[in-house]
């Protein structure tokens, strides 16, 4: 079979590049989804948070999420893959399986952005 403009070897290189980005996506899930096993009541508590603005509170839901986020066994992972694309992709495919954690999907970015940007200025550094 040929196809018009594009030789064998882009093709096996385009083949191995979507490979590679499903590996990636799949290592990703596997490490978002025991956070959503260990935390079955955050988005109930996202919500909740997020209600007290309306009766007068200052809501925090992100900082909620950072929280729980810092909390995690493998808090420094985490952080860096939901700051990612790859990993912002995982939890917007988790976002069909769990529906109910939408809003906390929608949060974790900043929440993993803001604990990454902590990490790195409390690591001391080498001169």
């Amino acid at each position: 079979m040929l196809l018009i403009g594009l030789g064998a070897d882009s093709m096996v290189r385009a083949m191995i590049g979507a490979n590679n980005e499903l590996a990636q996506l799949n290592q990703a899930l596997m490490l978002v989804r025991p956070f959503i096993q260990r935390n079955p009541g955050l988005p109930s508590s996202v919500a909740a948070e997020r209600f007290a603005g309306m009766l007068g509170r200052v809501p925090n839901p992100t900082g909620l999420v950072g929280q729980v986020l810092r909390g995690e066994p493998n808090s420094a992972d985490l952080c860096q893959l939901l700051a990612s694309p790859i990993g912002q992709t995982a939890t917007a495919a988790l976002g069909w399986e769990f529906p109910q954690w939408r809003l906390v999907f929608q949060l974790l970015p900043t929440a993993a952005n803001a604990i990454c940007q902590d990490s790195s200025q409390t690591v001391p550094r080498s001169v």
